[in-house]
């Protein structure tokens, strides 16, 4: 495994816990809203949820450019599009990241809903995004674990090199941290490095 696979592949950790901590995230959230909803609050969150679905659709991307350089294989839009509502996410994403849209617009029963069917307006003309029945926080789940699925198969065939991987951070790193004004101007011997990935 070369450095920049050894690198990119404590980016995809990185990328699968930040999709985890979303999700979780649009899950807390959903299930506060069924409760006070079961409770006779008809309060909403909804802006707060289309944040929090705006992090976790971008994360897409990340894994699509993420895979390829650890995998050696070419991921395309097309293999992704097997995931189940992989294509609506993507759509999502465009929506939310080029054109600051707001998705989710629908709340019955507790439950949080993309309405219907919408277009976007890009440089190449319309763009039609099918919104599925299901309610966010099914889509999601299933978008998750069928993601994560599809991460598993394109690393299945890497077992043995991925053994292999080594610390992100090696002995230059420490050296030219060790020398940053923060640490140099505390009085405080007790530094910390805050990454999971320093060993």
């Amino acid at each position: 495994m070369n450095q920049r696979q050894n690198q990119f592949l404590h980016y995809l950790g990185n990328t699968l816990s930040e999709l985890e901590y979303r999700l979780n995230e649009i899950l807390n959230l959903c299930d506060r809203s069924i409760e006070q909803y079961q409770n006779g609050n008809s309060e909403t969150k909804g802006q707060e949820l289309n944040f929090a679905f705006s992090a976790f659709s971008g994360q897409l991307q990340t894994i699509k450019d993420v895979l390829p350089v650890i995998s050696g294989e070419q991921i395309s839009w097309s293999m992704l599009g097997t995931v189940r509502h992989a294509k609506f996410i993507k759509g999502c994403r465009n929506a939310i990241t080029h054109d600051g849209q707001q998705v989710i617009n629908m709340w019955v029963k507790g439950k949080y809903y993309v309405a219907c069917d919408f277009h976007r307006i890009t440089s190449k003309g319309v763009e039609l995004i099918f919104a599925p029945s299901e309610d966010i926080a099914t889509i999601c789940t299933e978008f998750t674990l069928g993601l994560l699925d599809l991460v598993k198969q394109c690393l299945d065939g890497l077992v043995y090199d991925l053994s292999e991987s080594q610390s992100l951070y090696d002995v230059r790193f420490y050296d030219a941290a060790i020398r940053h004004p923060a640490i140099s101007n505390s009085s405080s011997s007790n530094q910390q490095f805050c990454s999971r990935n320093v060993r």
